[in-house]
């Protein structure tokens, strides 16, 4: 006959063993589980076609994710993810800042940033990114101004890409116009930053492209446009 006290005590020691290995794994591993099953990307963040965005991006500022994207694509070493950090000014009678405290001030544009998330692939990856606003929900004439495209990990995050965004008041010399060139491959490695502490670790990447690469866009200029671009991160820096 079965005795039910040491089969309710043998089953309550190993329900208790088993969480306490629970509540262990979850203690040392629990960071490392929430990126693993998140790839880094915030909860409040959803799949818009092949970016992560928030919905005050679509219903606020009201990116345009149909016309004129940016699509950075390519190969990449697994565990590592991609995204852009843009940064989007505001312009019009409501939507401007005040420069200073005085009478009639003078208007300037407001800005603001926003943190945008790829779409991964294992080895490969791809984002599109929005270059313009919807005018139908946007009623401040927000204009690109940067975009940042980085890779990350559950340690660090390294910048690869940038591009800059500028009327045609500003003046740029004629070999730096225009989108960057449309194949590239980042070798890219990290270090202890020496200013900041052993503590602190920052990311390096050298860059090879074929032929011109010019990085700042005016805005008559802005257009579809797809860059191939491979990320490699390397254990050390490579010695070429």
């Amino acid at each position: 006959m079965i005795n039910l006290n040491k089969v309710n005590k043998k089953i309550y020691w190993l329900s208790l063993v088993a969480s306490i290995l629970v509540a262990c794994i979850i203690g040392w591993f629990g960071n490392d589980i929430q990126f693993w099953w998140t790839k880094g990307i915030p909860k409040e963040y959803y799949r818009a076609n092949n970016i992560y965005i928030k919905d005050v991006h679509e219903t606020v500022w009201g990116v345009d994710l149909e016309n004129n994207l940016l699509t950075v694509k390519g190969k990449k070493t697994k565990g590592w993810y991609v995204k852009v950090y843009a940064k989007w000014s505001s312009s019009g009678g409501k939507c401007s800042t005040r420069r200073d405290w005085s009478e009639k001030p003078e208007m300037i544009p407001s800005r603001y940033n926003s943190e945008y998330y790829g779409i991964d692939l294992g080895e490969e990856y791809t984002i599109r990114i929005p270059q313009q606003v919807n005018h139908d929900i946007n009623k401040c004439n927000d204009e690109i101004d940067e975009i940042y495209v980085y890779f990350y990990n559950s340690e660090i995050s390294i910048s690869v890409l940038a591009i800059k965004y500028y009327g045609r008041n500003i003046p740029v010399s004629k070999g730096r116009v225009g989108y960057p060139n449309q194949k590239r491959k980042s070798h890219c490695w990290k270090n202890h930053n020496s200013v900041f502490g052993d503590d602190t670790l920052v990311g390096f990447c050298k860059t090879k492209v074929n032929g011109p690469d010019p990085s700042y866009v005016y805005y008559d200029q802005i257009k579809p446009y797809t860059i191939n671009l491979d990320f490699c991160f390397l254990d050390e820096e490579p010695l070429e």
